[in-house]
């Protein structure tokens, strides 16, 4: 009986405190006369996509030789793009851009594809990708990750899933950045 006036008395306690606080205003998403509206609102111009490419000091020839991974990353950058509302523009060189165009720029830094792991006794894969958005040939803002993957049996399967996923991070950074 004891137990029941306590929480009764605690579940009142807190619905009466509840009732002194006006509702919460739901945010709305236009912007407040004399404010400034937030990032993520703000309507962006076309992002031009150059394909990904790996980095001139990558001694990686049977990778590039035997694995997709460039080819799945340059098709995953676009359907993330796509998720995030983004307007991307797939153009093959830099002198396709356009004076004031934004240029999304990515390279793998590093590629293992075949990394010992004494804890877990299989190889795993690594790689990380540096994308840069580039306007008129000054950089507006870069990024670097490094990412992993111990998952799939083959090294060409692992690189797939790591370049898949560096496309997804690479679209949710470029579509919170301002270009």
């Amino acid at each position: 009986m004891k137990k029941r006036i306590a929480i009764a008395s605690i579940a009142v306690g807190l619905l009466a405190g509840c009732a002194d606080n006006p509702p919460r205003a739901d945010t709305d998403t236009e912007a407040v006369p004399g404010t400034a509206a937030p990032a993520a609102a703000a309507k962006r111009g076309v992002l031009v996509v150059l394909p990904a490419r790996f980095a001139d000091n990558l001694d990686i020839d049977r990778v590039k030789r035997e694995c997709a991974m460039l080819r799945t990353f340059n098709g995953a950058v676009l359907r993330y793009g796509d998720a995030y509302a983004m307007t991307l523009r797939k153009r093959q060189s830099l002198d396709e851009v356009r004076p004031g165009q934004s240029v999304l720029l990515v390279e793998y830094e590093e590629v293992a594809a075949n990394e010992m792991n004494a804890l877990t006794l299989r190889p795993g894969s690594e790689a990380t990708v540096k994308a840069s958005i580039m306007k008129d040939g000054e950089l507006v803002s870069s990024m670097t990750k490094a990412i992993g993957s111990r998952v799939s049996f083959g090294a060409c399967d692992r690189l797939d899933k790591i370049a898949t996923a560096g496309a997804k991070t690479v679209a949710k950074w470029a579509s919170r950045q301002p270009y």
